[in-house]
């Protein structure tokens, strides 16, 4: 795998199972996330601050599920 975020200490949920689970990686003031099933494929990258606005989102069940 030529991925440059493959050695990063990814993290994911402790409900996660079968595999199908968002990874989240810290890494200096940045956060990144990628698909468990696909982890060569794309990433997204946002501020420490962005990801903990979204992380206190979903604590506080702000957003609509579909």
């Amino acid at each position: 795998m030529d991925n440059e975020f493959e050695n990063m200490s990814w993290q994911s949920s402790s409900a996660c199972s079968g595999g199908h689970c968002v990874e989240v990686a810290f890494a200096g003031s940045w956060v990144v996330l990628r698909n468990s099933k696909y982890v060569a494929g794309p990433v997204v990258i946002c501020t420490r601050s962005a990801w903990e606005e979204f992380r206190l989102g979903v604590l506080n069940d702000e957003f609509d599920l579909c």
